[in-house]
């Protein structure tokens, strides 16, 4: 039985000694799919194997609009008990779909101590020591825990994301850049060569951590391929409705922390493996940036400042090239 925190007890309770409260905690697992049925059915597998039918539970949506890479009976046991499988009836995005099974989930159960955020194409190869990892985390002031996410092809993590909040003269900027195609063309362009040259200076110290990280540190924002969020987090208002698509996700859970108080921290110790494809183009289409596009703005007008007086973004509809993760 998986506990409450690293002594054992609940969290909450007020002493570790004979009358403490022994409850397990409690964790959800949210995996939103997009046409990667393999990784769906790797992932739901080993967390499966590692549920005990009370401690951790999945809940898998799909949000494949057609045939073509959607989840079928063959891939993932849908009449497990402890796995909640939810067919989304149009492509809902990330957040959106995540939304989707944290609510159906709720139909049924009571709100978990945590609710683990994640696309279907990382690796948790140890389930029960990542909940035991993540049991360190109870305190009521921690919102957001932000994992150690190792590229498979690199071996970067890819966290901390951000450690500390961007200005809002950057956001705003980064809506203005964005507005037209051309402007993400030439920051992807030159964030890849950034990224490529920061790689080759990157020092790791002898500990795998990278340079300037500390377990336990606090961060600004946690990178969107796997987020944990603490039942604190929803309790005091957070939530995962995000009016955009797709994209931009790390900063709405960061705000939102922010707005409430709570702290997000860097949890190296806790490791996950995250799936790269090497086709992955290094130009995106115009359908991601009406994506990226909708999703600066929203979070600059928000977040960072006034409205800003461009014209409304145009509603995208199923047309969504492949970007439900």
């Amino acid at each position: 039985m998986l506990s409450g925190n690293a002594c054992g007890c609940r969290s909450g309770s007020r002493s570790c000694g004979p009358s403490a409260v022994f409850d397990p905690m409690t964790v959800l697992v949210v995996a939103v799919n997009y046409r990667t049925p393999h990784h769906a059915a790797r992932l739901v597998g080993s967390l499966l194997r590692a549920a005990d039918g009370d401690s951790l539970h999945v809940a898998l949506v799909d949000n494949t609009e057609d045939d073509v890479g959607c989840i079928r009976e063959e891939d993932v046991p849908i009449g497990n008990p402890d796995l909640t499988f939810v067919r989304a009836p149009l492509n809902l995005g990330y957040f959106g779909g995540a939304n989707l099974g944290l609510q159906r989930y709720l139909l049924t159960h009571a709100m978990p101590d945590w609710v683990v955020v994640s696309n279907v194409d990382i690796s948790i190869n140890d389930p029960v020591d990542f909940v035991r990892q993540l049991s360190v985390f109870s305190d009521p002031g921690v919102g957001v825990v932000a994992p150690s996410i190792v590229r498979e092809d690199t071996g970067r993590d890819l966290n901390p994301f951000m450690r500390s909040r961007p200005s809002a003269w950057r956001m705003r900027a980064y809506s203005l850049l964005f507005r037209q195609y051309i402007g993400l063309a030439v920051y992807d362009v030159l964030a890849t060569m950034k990224r490529r040259a920061m790689r080759r200076k990157e020092l790791v110290r002898a500990d795998n951590l990278p340079c300037g990280s500390r377990p336990g540190e606090q961060i600004y924002a946690p990178h969107g391929s796997l987020i944990c969020l603490s039942r604190q987090f929803f309790e005091r208002g957070g939530s995962l409705k995000y009016q955009p698509f797709l994209f931009g996700e790390e900063v709405f859970v960061a705000e939102q922390a922010r707005q409430l108080s709570l702290r997000v921290l860097y949890a190296p110790m806790m490791v996950v493996q995250h799936s790269s494809s090497a086709s992955i183009s290094l130009i995106r289409s115009r359908v991601i940036h009406r994506y990226v596009r909708e999703s600066s703005r929203y979070l600059a007008e928000h977040y960072f400042g006034k409205r800003l007086t461009d014209r409304p973004v145009t509603t995208v509809g199923s047309d969504r090239d492949g970007a439900g993760n």
